[in-house]
């Protein structure tokens, strides 16, 4: 799925979660009876992922693909041999309460963009500068307009995106942290980009603006969750072996689309053998 419509009530676009469940609690509390959006990176990094987890299928919350959810796919499609240790760290947790086919399956599932209406859309890392609504995965998961050149640290670099960005489409985005929701003209004398990354896992805030309204709200962090001090953290076995499926899975079937099909034969031959 490359992008989502969705519904025209007040909808909550909210900045990178990781794992932040407690402000993202606090987020919906505050923006009651509304259509709740997260613009990817929802998941590593914090300790509160499972808790994260529920609250987006509790309240169907829409999510873009950050580039995390990325990450965790290229893993287990064996285009990634390992990850940060502090992936596993969400991963052994939730394998330990959820099955690791239906984490799979919903980021899998995530769209690159949003579509608000027909001048908004949300997406996580950036848009395709020539066409904002052309799906691109360089673009839209890590912000790179050129995919051979990084995003400038700097959010002010002439080289950013949102600098150079010269179309009317309202793009909400995060991946890019600042202390402060950023709002950019672009080549534009109107504000046509909001970025919403202001550093919840880095114990700064989770923010998240009303579309309708543009009413925002900036939750502090209750702690700095981002690493993991201390500790070396492998797969557990269950991570591994699950990995390992979906890898073989994938590199003897072309489409990735004929992964949840392989999965449930594996499931119903798993019973019969029982």
């Amino acid at each position: 799925m490359d992008l989502l419509e969705l519904s025209n009530m007040n909808r909550i676009i909210i900045g990178d979660v990781h794992n932040c469940a407690d402000e993202l609690r606090q987020i919906i509390l505050r923006n009651p009876k509304c259509e709740y959006i997260c613009v990817g990176d929802l998941f590593d990094r914090g300790t509160n992922g499972v808790k994260v987890w529920e609250l987006i299928h509790k309240h169907s919350i829409k999510c873009t693909r950050g580039n995390h959810e990325q990450k965790m796919i290229d893993y287990f499609e064996g285009r990634k041999d390992y990850l940060p240790h502090h992936y596993y760290q969400f991963l052994n947790r939730f394998s330990e309460v959820y099955k690791l086919e239906d984490l799979y399956e919903f980021i899998r599932n995530l769209p690159l963009l949003i579509k608000l209406d027909e001048s908004s859309l949300v997406t996580h890392g950036g848009i395709d500068l020539e066409n904002p609504w052309n799906p691109n995965l360089s673009a839209n998961v890590y912000g790179r307009w050129d995919p051979n050149k990084k995003v400038p640290r700097d959010i002010d670099s002439e080289e950013c995106w949102w600098n150079l960005y010269s179309h009317k489409t309202l793009v909400y985005y995060g991946h890019v942290v600042a202390d402060t929701i950023r709002y950019r003209n672009g080549l534009l004398e109107h504000t046509n980009s909001v970025g919403l990354d202001t550093g919840a896992v880095h114990g700064g805030h989770l923010s998240a603006i009303c579309h309708e309204t543009k009413q925002t709200t900036v939750i502090k962090s209750k702690n700095y969750y981002a690493e993991v001090k201390g500790q070396k953290i492998e797969p557990s076995r269950t991570v591994v072996e699950f990995r390992n499926r979906i890898s073989a899975i994938t590199k003897t079937n072309q489409t990735i689309e004929a992964v949840p099909q392989m999965l449930e034969v594996e499931r119903l031959q798993y019973l019969d053998e029982k």
